[in-house]
């Protein structure tokens, strides 16, 4: 028996499939015109989005007192409160995309707990505990920060691009009211996520920088500030990994910080796990003070690029 109610999605799912906007009869002889909420036989068509999470709540606390199967609910950090539903202001289309991200940053988060290894039942148990270790601050995310975190990493749409042109020059390419929704919901809950994950414990991070924000860093003089006000996606694995970003007819340039403090690491639950991303937070404020010409050399361009180092400025 599942112990989860129907989201705010397959509500309104359920009345968009309605018959005539209606409800129609199931094989059980019930008027429904979708699904039916876990642990009941209430229908769905007509609910009141914010009673969803309600009926979650009282599912749990039955089955709990009950102390029947699946008496364990999911910890309610993980889910999403009715602020949170109320909040995403989305499409039909934008929700779905939404609860499947969420879905896809639990499956990875699972994954890294539940992997396989060759090994003896005493190392495997500590292999699991490290994971869970790993994988902990990001069970403390809701189920729309992990959606955020998910949708920002993905190739396809490119979501980060439109966040960080939004955050960074108030305006999106081919902007429409939809897209601008999206990206808002990304940003807030991408702030809120990585606010729970712990600032990262590295030496140095890097990333490559192509185009206009390339060719402004040649302006810097030593000890200027600079400020980021997107989301900025680093790595610390070194030139292997941010190579492959550099643009063969755009100008290039690396970008390295040393002992960064408010950057988040990613990677545990990203789709490119092995490339040991870490975000960093807008406003993120950072200080020039190193500069080499022939800084990393580029397979990709057949040249070198320039490397500026930075120090993250705290105030």
């Amino acid at each position: 028996m599942s112990l989860k109610g129907p989201t705010a999605s397959a509500i309104r799912a359920a009345n968009r499939k309605a018959v005539g906007g209606g409800k129609k009869r199931c094989k059980k002889g019930k008027a429904c015109s979708a699904t039916c909420i876990a642990a009941n036989e209430d229908c769905l068509v007509g609910l009141p989005e914010p009673v969803s999470q309600s009926t979650t709540k009282v599912v749990a606390m039955i089955q709990q007192r009950k102390g029947g199967a699946g008496a364990t609910a999911q910890p309610a950090a993980t889910q999403p409160t009715l602020a949170d539903l109320s909040a995403r202001n989305l499409t039909a289309d934008q929700d779905e995309k939404v609860d499947a991200a969420a879905r896809m940053t639990n499956y990875r988060i699972e994954k890294r707990l539940n992997d396989r290894q060759f090994y003896d039942d005493a190392t495997n148990a500590k292999i699991k505990a490290a994971n869970q270790k790993v994988v902990a601050p990001f069970q403390r995310m809701n189920e729309n920060e992990k959606a955020a975190l998910s949708l920002y990493g993905q190739d396809g749409v490119k979501y980060y691009q439109q966040v960080n042109q939004m955050l960074r020059s108030g305006q999106i390419d081919d902007s429409t009211p939809d897209k601008v929704k999206m990206a808002e919901f990304i940003s807030g809950n991408l702030r809120s996520g990585l606010e729970k994950l712990p600032p990262a414990k590295v030496e140095e991070l890097g990333r490559a920088v192509t185009g206009n924000f390339a060719t402004s860093l040649a302006n810097l003089k030593l000890g200027d500030v600079i400020e980021d006000k997107g989301f900025g996606s680093y790595t610390d694995k070194g030139t292997p990994v941010y190579n492959q970003f550099f643009k063969k007819d755009q100008p290039n340039a690396a970008i390295r910080i040393l002992n960064p403090k408010s950057a988040r690491e990613v990677a545990p639950v990203m789709e490119y796990s092995r490339e040991g991303e870490h975000i960093s937070m807008p406003g993120t404020r950072l200080r020039l003070v190193g500069v080499q010409e022939q800084g990393v050399y580029s397979r990709k361009t057949g040249g070198y690029i320039p490397q500026y180092t930075f120090e993250e400025v705290s105030e």
